[in-house]
C-alpha cells in the first residue's frame, strides 16, 4: 500500500527542518520493511497537500499541534475521501475517547505507541477490517527490542536535522565550558540521509591542569 506519513505545518515551530520526527521515522520505517511504499512528507502549507494514489495518511503530535491535524484531516477527506486516515501521538494518546466521539474524519486513532500496531492496523484496511481504537503493547509487544528497525533516514525528505544543537563546533564550545576533563570525546550523529554516519571529535577543555 501507498502510505503517507505528514507533519503537518505549525505555527509553533520557527524552524521546522530543527528536528527530526523520530516517532513517524520508527513506524514508517516498520512499513518499508513490510514492503509497503512509504515516505514522509512535510507540507509548508495546507495547500501543499498532493496526495494522489495515496492508500494511508498518518497524522501526530501533541495538544498544541492537534488544531492543525484536525485542518488537515479535514482537507484530506474533502479532496482525497477514499484516504484512510490514521492519527497517533501524545494528544491522541491522551484524549482518544474525545477525538473518536467528536471527529469523524479520522478513520483510526493509535492510543500509545505505534510501534506493535501499526503493521495491524494497515493489515486491517487492506482487509477492509479496520477498527476505530488500536491499543499498543508498547514495548511489551517486543520480546526482543532488537527487533525494532532503526529509522531509515532515507524516507527523510528535504533538509531535516539542521539543528545548531547539533552541530560540532556548537557541541566543542558547550562542552568547553560544562566539563573538567582533560579529553572530552563527543559522537556527533549526523542527521542528514545522505550522511548517516557518525563523527568522533576530541579536543581539551580549557581547565586542564
Amino acid at each position: 500500500m501507498k502510505i503517507v506519513f505528514v507533519e503537518t505545518p505549525s505555527p509553533w515551530l520557527v524552524r521546522r527542518d530543527m528536528h527530526i520526527p523520530l516517532g513517524p521515522l520508527y513506524l514508517a520505517t516498520i512499513l518499508k520493511r513490510e514492503g509497503h511504499d512509504v515516505r514522509l512528507a512535510r507540507p509548508e502549507t495546507m495547500g501543499d497537500f498532493r496526495f494522489e494514489g495515496v492508500d494511508i495518511i498518518c497524522l501526530s503530535g501533541t495538544s498544541l499541534e492537534f488544531p492543525m491535524n484536525e485542518e488537515c484531516a479535514l482537507r484530506i477527506k474533502l479532496f482525497y475521501p477514499g484516504i484512510k486516515i490514521f492519527l497517533g501521538g501524545s494528544h491522541a494518546t491522551a484524549m482518544y475517547k474525545e477525538i473518536n466521539h467528536q471527529h469523524s474524519f479520522f478513520d483510526a486513532i493509535c492510543v500509545g505507541e505505534g510501534e506493535s500496531v501499526i503493521r495491524n492496523m494497515v493489515k486491517d484496511v487492506e482487509k477492509g477490517e479496520l477498527n476505530e481504537l488500536y491499543f499498543s503493547n508498547g514495548i511489551h509487544g517486543y520480546e526482543d527490542l532488537d527487533a525494532i528497525p532503526f529509522p531509515d533516514r532515507t524516507l527523510i525528505e528535504g533538509d531535516y536535522g539542521n539543528n545548531i544543537f547539533l552541530q560540532p563546533l556548537f557541541v566543542q564550545f558547550l562542552l568547553r565550558i560544562l566539563t573538567h576533563q582533560n579529553i572530552c570525546h563527543i559522537i556527533s550523529l549526523l542527521t542528514y540521509p545522505q550522511f548517516p554516519v557518525s563523527l568522533f571529535y576530541s579536543f581539551q577543555t580549557p581547565f586542564n591542569n
